[in-house]
């Protein structure tokens, strides 16, 4: 699942689409805007359409921000549940809640797609795979260890 997960997240990312000249003259679209369709058919294969569609910019950054890097928030809560290609080691996020920073870590030293092994909050180690949300106006460091 993570895989084509990875897989679609990168046939429809709209810089993809733009990385030569040749690409870019095809796609004839911003490689920042997220494009609702790409055209099949001839004479407009390979062409976005549908430019700053709103719609398919907010589906694209949820299923980065939730099914990938597994940022998943409810409320008070935030579960963590990466999906994330075997080769990436690490990656961090930063989130502000109301008052309050977290500088989140997601370390994958086992080269795993899924899984969380542990989580620790300002070096407390946290039950499961939630990180409860306080608003104190502080900044915490949460590191998210993948494993089995």
């Amino acid at each position: 699942m993570c895989v084509v997960l990875d897989a679609v997240f990168r046939l429809i990312n709209p810089i993809k689409h733009t990385s030569n000249q040749s690409d870019y003259s095809r796609y004839k679209l911003k490689p920042y805007v997220m494009a609702a369709d790409i055209y099949a058919d001839y004479p407009n294969t390979g062409r976005g359409g549908w430019s700053w569609y709103t719609g398919s910019a907010g589906w694209m950054y949820r299923a980065g921000l939730e099914y990938i890097l597994g940022f998943q928030k409810n409320g008070s809560t935030v579960v963590m549940d990466p999906c994330v290609p075997k080769k990436w080691n690490e990656y961090t996020l930063t989130y502000k809640y109301i008052d309050t920073l977290y500088n989140i870590k997601v370390k994958n030293p086992e080269g795993l797609n899924k899984g969380v092994k542990n989580i620790t909050i300002d070096g407390k180690t946290s039950e499961g795979n939630r990180i409860n949300l306080v608003n104190n106006g502080e900044t915490h460091d949460v590191e998210v260890l993948m494993g089995i």
